[in-house]
């Protein structure tokens, strides 16, 4: 209740400050208005970066040895409304862009198999708590809750912990990077035999190398889950 209290407080602030308006044409009170949001490109493939094969359903997907069974990309960072969507939702703390953001991955997951709702499990990407208390919220988390509440699939954003509090990825070359994740995360709670057998969505706003995701993958692993994707917004 307090956190929302002060979310709210600096909303207002920043508001008067940097008023509202779309990021595409300069609608007022909107950030993204829905002609600008539906031009924004929805990816229609979907992959195993690991191995290249396409598929179309979870169902029918392999299960891979590796940290990730497939990285879902949902639509392209040379976008550039949404690479300016993005940063504004991550370093302008414009939390209320997780709405259109999340229509974006609802809009890609669509075209998935997902009417066995109990099979899976969406899971954001942790903050570490500094950062957290520095931005007032966890943009991953904000896009996890709206898929979870439009395809009725429970979200668990307490199972993954990070433990680590780490460099900004972005600032770092891709052999950094897959060193600056190294064990950040750990599992914060003994899990339920039968909540291994779900299939893991593990939600994250941008990707690039895809060190973050494998990291976490590979702590959900070694809980016991046999199936872990990731979803993005976009390939950075």
């Amino acid at each position: 209740m307090i956190i929302k209290k002060l979310q709210n407080i600096k909303k207002y602030f920043l508001d008067l400050l940097f008023p509202i308006s779309c990021i595409g044409c300069g609608k007022a009170d909107v950030w993204l208005c829905e002609k600008c949001l539906n031009n924004i490109p929805v990816n229609q493939k979907f992959f195993f970066p690991q191995a290249g094969d396409f598929f179309n359903s979870f169902s029918n997907s392999k299960t891979s040895s590796c940290e990730l069974d497939g990285i879902l990309i949902a639509s392209s960072y040379e976008n550039i409304l949404l690479n300016k969507s993005i940063k504004i939702f991550k370093y302008n703390f414009a939390f209320d862009l997780s709405r259109p953001l999340g229509k974006i991955l609802i809009n890609f997951l669509r075209q998935f198999d997902l009417s066995e709702k109990d099979d899976f499990l969406i899971v954001p990407i942790p903050l570490h708590k500094k950062r957290f208390s520095w931005r007032g919220f966890n943009q991953s988390e904000l896009l996890a809750e709206e898929i979870g509440t439009f395809f009725k699939i429970k979200t668990a954003a307490g199972i993954l912990k990070r433990i680590k509090n780490t460099k900004p990825q972005t600032k770092l070359k891709r052999k950094e990077r897959q060193k600056n994740v190294k064990n950040i995360f750990s599992i914060s709670f003994s899990l339920p035999q039968e909540t291994l057998y779900k299939k893991i969505i593990l939600i994250d706003d941008v990707t690039t190398t895809g060190s973050t995701l494998r990291e976490a993958a590979k702590i959900l692993k070694k809980a016991g889950f046999k199936n872990v994707w990731g979803l993005v917004l976009a390939k950075g």
